[in-house]
């Protein structure tokens, strides 16, 4: 895939990195209990903590942030 290994001062990288990020950074988990996980993140009400990240969403954002930086 080219457009991910062109030269940084070409205008279309950071888009292209920007552009390929998951529109979700943290997956749900309907009943954590019986994966035996500690609580997850809060909801924005705070009455749940069923909501986890995920390791290489994570990784793949600071990624695209130093990628996309250029």
């Amino acid at each position: 895939m080219p457009e991910f290994t062109a030269p940084p001062e070409e205008e279309v990288v950071p888009n292209v990195w920007r552009a390929s990020m998951p529109s979700a950074l943290f997956i749900y988990v309907e009943d954590p209990e019986m994966y035996d996980l500690d609580p997850g993140m809060p909801s924005d009400n705070g009455t749940e903590t069923k909501a986890y990240g995920v390791t290489w969403t994570h990784e793949y954002h600071c990624l695209v942030s130093v990628c996309a930086v250029f």
